[in-house]
């Protein structure tokens, strides 16, 4: 195994300054959304933060304008009232009021429906990564695979922080053909969202074959653990990069 990609690749990443998280129920992934729906979820989820208090639920104080600029979208404004009021319709939210251009988006999951459906984090500094890396739709399709990624990571303990399952486990979370799955984690990968390595994995003493792990960045070091420790997951026999 080559020691020095696994000790060096990620010696000088500093970990951001905050870990903000939104929490996202996991029934979300079951609602009739494309990916572009579900990445502007993720969006407005992540911009109306943690600002919960005293119990009330999650909300969001914006214009459809505010938002056309954030992700720099230039397909006129149009197509995001049309997801507003998509997300609308599946009850994931409600417009509670309309005072002038702004409306205050209510979230409408509550820690009961998280609790009994199970939930996964998605982080401030990978949405920040990606929008600042994208624009547009493109971003919203890159939120949409983020939240996708994320919702295979349970973060109970080191190895459960890593993404080591096949490539078609991913394919399947978020039904997208394995060559549309494939560009998106070459993407993540060359923009230093995801922490990665490529390695090489036997399957028996005379079958072997290559393969990415994954893990959000802020992870890296547990990755670098889960692949130095040995015991877990595959039999990774040596790192390439």
């Amino acid at each position: 195994m080559n020691k020095t990609i696994l000790k060096n690749k990620y010696k000088k990443y500093k970990m951001p300054k905050n870990m903000l998280f939104a929490v996202i129920d996991t029934t979300i992934l079951s609602k009739d959304l494309s990916n572009t729906e579900l990445g502007f979820y993720i969006l407005l989820k992540a911009k109306a933060g943690r600002r919960v208090i005293d119990g009330n639920q999650l909300r969001l104080s914006t214009t459809v304008g505010k938002l056309t600029t954030q992700i720099n979208w230039r397909l006129g404004t149009q197509p995001i009232t049309k997801m507003i009021k998509k997300l609308q319709q599946l009850k994931l939210i409600e417009i509670e009021r309309i005072h002038g251009k702004t409306m205050d988006i209510v979230f409408l999951d509550d820690e009961q429906s998280l609790l009994k459906n199970g939930y996964f984090k998605v982080y401030g500094h990978s949405i920040k990564a990606i929008m600042d890396s994208s624009n547009g739709k493109q971003t919203l399709n890159y939120l949409g695979f983020y939240a996708y990624f994320r919702s295979t990571i349970f973060e109970q303990t080191k190895t459960s922080s890593v993404y080591d399952k096949p490539l078609a486990y991913l394919v399947n979370a978020c039904k997208t053909p394995e060559s549309t799955v494939r560009l998106y984690l070459q993407w993540f990968r060359e923009n230093e969202i995801l922490a990665n390595f490529f390695v090489r994995v036997m399957r028996t003493e005379t079958n072997w074959y290559n393969k990415y792990i994954y893990a959000d960045m802020h992870d890296c070091q547990k990755l670098v653990k889960y692949i130095d420790d040995g015991r877990y997951g595959s039999v990774i026999t040596e790192v390439l990069e």
